[in-house]
């Protein structure tokens, strides 16, 4: 009995959903917006991981006076940046030796070549 009665419960959600699925939403052609462009090759825009995010124009930035006390004692913590230098260093190693490995692991895989130190090739 329970399991009839729970079946019948999952038959009647599955009908309003589905019936929800398939409402028409009205709207007219014109408030339809055209599918985006597919970028094509040479539309690539450079990207380096060790460059900050721009925040945008000036007016973007938050001023440190419009700051609570609260938040301008975590700046002022933030601006301390001394011993960062070998953290950075140490993660752009980290970053290009991992490109690395993933550029030669992209060339075996187009070559066909699954196990590249098996047949004597060091990357």
């Amino acid at each position: 009995m329970k399991r009839a009665v729970m079946s019948g419960v999952l038959l009647c959600l599955l009908a309003v959903i589905t019936s929800q699925a398939s409402s028409d939403v009205g709207g007219t052609i014109d408030s339809v917006t055209p599918a985006p462009t597919p970028n094509l090759p040479g539309d690539e825009t450079e990207f380096s991981p060790f460059q900050p995010y721009s925040i945008g124009p000036p007016e973007a930035a938050v001023p440190y006076s419009a700051l609570s006390p609260a938040e301008q004692a975590a700046a002022d913590r933030g601006r301390d940046t001394t011993g960062w230098a070998g953290i950075h260093n140490a993660y752009a190693k980290g970053a290009v030796a991992l490109a690395q490995q993933a550029a030669a692991e992209a060339a075996a895989a187009e070559l066909g070549v699954e196990n590249l130190a098996g047949q004597g090739v060091v990357p």
